[in-house]
C-alpha cells in the first residue's frame, strides 16, 4: 500500500501549521492570561483579642469594591467548625456606578444580631466575598 504524494504534502503542510501556532502564541497579546484581580478589598475592625463567656462580641467588617453586596459573615471554632453566621437579611444600600470605589460597613447589630460564645477557647471571625477572605482570631475565656 503506498501514500498518496498528496496525502503525505498535506501531513507536512498540516504540522508546520501546528509548529508555527505553537511558536506564536506565547508572544501573541489576545492569548496573554489574565490575572485575576481582587474584587473587594475586606478587613475586620473592632475585634478584641480576648472576651469573657457571654460577653457581647463586638466588631465589624468593612468592605471596599464589589459594589452593593456584602460579604458572608461566620465565627468558627479552633477547628473550623460554624459556631455563628450572620443573617441574610442584608441592610440597605445606595445604587452606585462604581463598584471598586464603594465602601461599606457591616456588624452584626446592623440586622439585629448580637454576638457571644457560650464556651471558652479559640474562635476566628471569618469574612468571605467571591474568592476573597479575611480571618481574624480571638480567645474566649472564663
Amino acid at each position: 500500500m503506498t501514500i498518496a504524494l498528496p496525502v503525505v504534502a498535506g501531513l507536512a503542510v498540516g504540522i508546520g501549521f501546528i509548529i508555527i501556532f505553537a511558536l506564536i502564541m506565547p508572544f501573541s497579546s489576545s492569548f496573554n492570561v489574565i490575572q485575576r484581580q481582587h474584587l473587594v478589598d475586606l478587613t475586620i475592625n473592632g475585634l478584641k483579642a480576648n472576651y469573657n463567656v457571654g460577653e457581647t462580641i463586638i466588631f465589624s467588617v468593612h468592605q471596599k469594591g464589589g459594589g452593593c453586596a456584602f460579604p458572608d459573615v461566620w465565627i468558627e471554632n479552633a477547628v473550623g467548625h460554624k459556631e455563628w453566621s450572620a443573617k441574610s437579611l442584608l441592610p440597605p444600600c445606595p445604587i452606585v456606578e462604581d463598584k471598586k470605589g464603594f465602601g461599606t460597613t457591616w456588624t452584626p447589630d446592623i440586622v439585629g444580631d448580637y454576638v457571644s460564645m457560650n464556651a471558652t477557647g479559640q474562635y476566628f471571625v471569618v469574612a468571605k466575598f467571591d474568592n476573597d477572605s479575611v480571618r481574624q482570631g480571638f480567645r474566649v475565656t472564663d
